[in-house]
């Protein structure tokens, strides 16, 4: 941990003006190393908001700190919140009057609202975020990334709270959100093809239910069917899903299937569909590739 030393106010003031060129040229790190270096940065309003800002700039969502960064970022204006709107009240920024020059209470004020609001949208704290997404519009108009971000945040929102149909459109609305390609199955059911496996998805309205359904297209030869089994049970017992399962046609061919069934009494949202299809689609992918791991015959890909 590097040593944290005090500054005066001359000091502080050349800080502040060389975070503003590193963020400018968007050396974040930097910004995280030089700040963290200075004894009560965390109580400094300002320092603490720039910070924040460098931590949720620096956020990679590739990264698996990225849920980290932004907590970090949330935990470093949490202290400040009422500071940050009353200051905000003071400079009359929020009510519709010309800004005046940014000072530090400015300053701190439109940090709190604009990367707190970034920083919880990304931990998915939506409620929280919407109103500081919303403040951020206002104090910058002219940025399209935040506008962007809030309009995302009211979508998501929405799509959480807001009962759908269970019906075979909703399943398509979500699947062309996706730009997904899909047919349509004589039985109604949806239907699509990937590199490892061919998907059906149904609804059920009168019974408040949807099924996701997958198999692997290669059928195995019978003698493939014990071993089969064994690592469709070793999977079902390892895993929440999918559920797998081997079937043995009239044909005495072999087929490896994975299923999930959603029952959905209290109805369901748009989140709740997403969130389920690509679950499904990601685990069953996940399992038909493991199973043509083992036993190669089965590896299947639609171009073939």
């Amino acid at each position: 941990r590097p040593t944290m030393a005090a500054i005066d106010e001359e000091e502080r003031l050349r800080l502040l003006a060389e975070v503003a060129q590193l963020h400018d040229a968007g050396q974040h790190q930097q910004i995280i190393a030089r700040i963290e270096r200075v004894n009560g940065h965390r109580e400094d309003y300002v320092m603490a908001g720039l910070l924040a800002r460098a931590y949720v700039n620096y956020a990679d969502s590739s990264k698996s700190s990225f849920n980290q960064l932004h907590q970090t970022a949330v935990d470093l204006l949490a202290p400040f919140e009422q500071e940050g709107a009353d200051e905000l009240e003071e400079t009359g920024q929020s009510s519709g009057e010309e800004p005046r020059a940014r000072d530090d209470a400015s300053v701190g004020a439109d940090t709190d609202s604009s990367v707190k609001g970034v920083a919880l949208y990304w931990l998915d704290r939506l409620d929280e975020a919407m109103p500081r997404l919303r403040r951020a519009c206002e104090l910058d108009p002219a940025d399209k990334a935040f506008s962007q971000l809030a309009e995302n945040c009211a979508r998501e929102i929405t799509d959480k709270t807001t009962v759908i149909p269970i019906t075979t459109k909703t399943i398509t609305e979500h699947l062309d959100s996706r730009e997904a390609t899909y047919a349509f199955h004589e039985d109604g059911a949806v239907c699509m093809m990937f590199s490892v496996g061919h998907y059906w998805f149904s609804a059920a309205p009168e019974d408040n239910n949807v099924s996701l359904l997958a198999r692997i297209e290669t059928p195995a030869s019978l003698d493939l069917r014990s071993a089969l089994v064994e690592v469709c049970n070793d999977w079902n017992s390892r895993t929440r899903w999918p559920k797998t399962s081997v079937y043995v046609n009239d044909d005495g061919k072999v087929f490896v299937y994975a299923e999930m069934h959603l029952t959905l009494n209290g109805g369901m949202t748009r989140a709740t569909l997403s969130t389920n299809i690509d679950r499904f689609v990601s685990t069953s992918q996940q399992f038909f590739t493991h199973v043509g791991e083992r036993f190669p015959s089965l590896a299947y890909s639609p171009e073939e």
